[in-house]
């Protein structure tokens, strides 16, 4: 993927966020029509949604640090033997 694609991704994602939102919601029906088979008071739908609180930006330093990190782990997973870029 370019960057170019990847940003156009993010503000995709800026405009219609259905990635998470929409995994969460579907979990929270599931989880809702369990209670309903299984309990007299299984409250409404809405309670079984998650609550996610907003993740500050990361700065470029700090997304370097997590780069770097995949790295080391990628490295001691599959020695030095880097793939060529295609």
């Amino acid at each position: 993927m370019t960057s170019a694609e990847y940003a156009e991704w993010r503000a995709v994602e800026r405009i219609e966020p259905f990635l998470a939102e929409r995994i969460d919601f579907n979990a929270a029906a599931i989880r809702h029509t369990v209670a309903c088979t299984v309990s007299k008071q299984p409250g409404k739908l809405g309670d079984y949604l998650l609550r996610f609180k907003p993740q500050p930006e990361q700065t470029m330093k700090q997304q370097q640090r997590i780069l770097k990190a995949y790295a080391t782990v990628w490295e001691k997973a599959n020695g030095n033997n880097r793939q060529p870029a295609r």
